[in-house]
């Protein structure tokens, strides 16, 4: 077992560790790099945020929800025991 005994807890021990990291002389992060690092994930999930929006705005085109109702045409004899049959759309 491992036994750590940081005086104030472990989470303020490691800020306090990386404040003097980054306090010393030559170890600053630039904005530069943090600006870009912060922003790519943040629009890329707002542009698959935006997209998945969007998919649900669009209409039902194929599965169960958009078959009733549909004109079609048989391609094959409909079977009298199952009442099923395999079915091309009218529109193509």
């Amino acid at each position: 077992m491992i036994e750590l005994d940081a005086p104030g807890g472990l989470d303020e021990s490691m800020r306090d560790i990386i404040r003097g990291i980054l306090a010393s002389p030559g170890y600053g992060i630039s904005w530069a790099l943090i600006v870009p690092l912060a922003a790519v994930p943040a629009l890329f999930s707002f542009a698959v945020a935006g997209l998945a929006l969007a998919a649900r705005r669009r209409p039902v085109l194929t599965g169960g929800e958009e078959v009733p109702g549909m004109e079609g045409e048989a391609v094959e004899d409909i079977a009298t025991e199952s009442g099923r049959a395999c079915m091309a759309s009218a529109g193509g």
